[in-house]
């Protein structure tokens, strides 16, 4: 029991450092998306000022999807919530993204952290739903260690 109970926290373990890493990417993603939709040189993007706000945007965006619980979905099996959960995460991180932006006189247009919120959503339920679409058909799931 106990070996089980060690081997399924590995695995759940993985599929969340796997959804943390699919997000960062959906992060940069996003925001090339944007520069590239708003017509924004993003050139600037990997010099170190810009490079600095882009860590921090991702610390930010991850830190927050941790804390509305956007990385349990694969254990409470809740999947109209988590739409909710991600977006709300999204939007209350571009705020202090927006002010670290305006402190580094880095502007951009108000549309751009619009697109940011929506892509990001996007891709992160997208990837959360993609993953249970495949759990449902082909991932036998316990649904006894759906509280964890």
């Amino acid at each position: 029991m106990q070996v089980k109970s060690e081997v399924l926290n590995e695995k759940n373990t993985s599929k969340k450092v796997m959804t943390w890493a699919l997000d960062i990417c959906s992060i940069v993603l996003a925001m090339l998306i944007s520069s590239q939709l708003l017509k924004i040189d993003n050139s600037h993007i990997f010099r170190m000022k810009s490079l600095n706000t882009l860590i921090l945007y991702i610390v930010f965006n991850t830190s927050l999807l941790g804390i509305f619980n956007c990385y349990k979905i694969y254990f409470k099996f809740d999947k109209a919530g988590i739409i909710g959960n991600i977006f709300t995460a999204c939007f209350v991180a571009m705020l202090p993204i927006y002010l670290i932006d305006k402190t580094f006189n880095l502007p951009k247009s108000p549309l751009f952290y619009i697109f940011n919120v929506l892509i990001i959503s996007v891709l992160a339920v997208g990837t959360r739903y993609v993953y249970l679409l495949f759990a449902d058909k082909y991932i036998k799931v316990d649904k006894r260690d759906s509280n964890k």
